[in-house]
């Protein structure tokens, strides 16, 4: 969520995703996009938010994997790699 890019690679927009979940302005299903590749949806980072790390580090991301743990059988999370 600090340099979002993948959205971009797949021609999906940023405006809602899962910085908007967390603040609680849109839906589990206004943040699941659907890409052109068959079986493979994704929620995109969102816009930036001031408070990012608060939001990433937040109860609530808990809850938002568990949501998507119900509806997909794969889920993979793109993120920075810890050297």
């Amino acid at each position: 969520m600090r340099k979002p890019k993948i959205y971009a690679d797949l021609g999906i927009s940023n405006d809602q995703g899962g910085s908007t979940w967390l603040i609680g302005k849109d839906s589990i299903e206004d943040i699941i996009k659907e890409t052109t590749y068959k079986n493979l949806s994704i929620i995109p980072s969102g816009p930036i938010h001031s408070k990012q790390f608060e939001l990433t580090f937040s109860s609530k991301t808990d809850g938002l994997l568990n949501l998507i743990k119900e509806r997909f059988d794969c889920i993979i999370i793109d993120s920075p790699s810890i050297d």
